[in-house]
């Protein structure tokens, strides 16, 4: 069925027709599981745009010693299927470094008294680079997957 039109009766009557011919041919038991399995299809640019976001903040964060939240974005798209080099066509490695590094950030203890100790990690673990290559990366990746 069209979205940008209204649906006529005929568009209906096709629409039961090919509907009924679909549960007839598979069986409605699997017609159903289909209807369940179904997906959407992904905004990757999108989710690509708000993953750099996302790395900005925590750049940010990190740099001024700061306390992070939560890596619930990193965490979800890291572990989806279309983020992979070859999928993407494109080396992600610097990005998977720099969000390695932040998971690491996060980690440390927060806690009174141990504000040198975040300082020293942070100066040690040469953070502006990692972002900085992750940067460049996110930047190329976005003109490549938003062609």
């Amino acid at each position: 069925m069209a979205h940008n039109r209204k649906v006529t009766l005929g568009d209906v009557k096709i629409t039961k027709a090919a509907y009924h011919s679909l549960v007839n041919a598979i069986g409605e038991k699997s017609f159903h599981e289909l209807l369940m399995n179904q997906t959407i299809a992904l905004d990757i640019p999108a989710i690509i745009n708000s993953l750099k976001d996302f790395s900005i903040e925590c750049y940010e964060i990190c740099t001024n010693y700061a306390y992070l939240k939560s890596l619930d974005l990193w965490i979800c798209i890291s572990k989806k299927w279309w983020f992979d080099s070859e999928y993407l066509g494109h080396n992600i490695e610097p990005i998977i470094d720099g969000f390695q590094t932040i998971v690491e950030y996060f980690k440390l203890p927060r806690h009174r008294g141990v504000g040198y100790v975040i300082e020293e990690w942070v100066n040690s673990h040469d953070v502006e680079q990692l972002f900085s290559k992750a940067n460049e990366t996110f930047s190329t990746l976005i003109r490549k997957v938003e062609m």
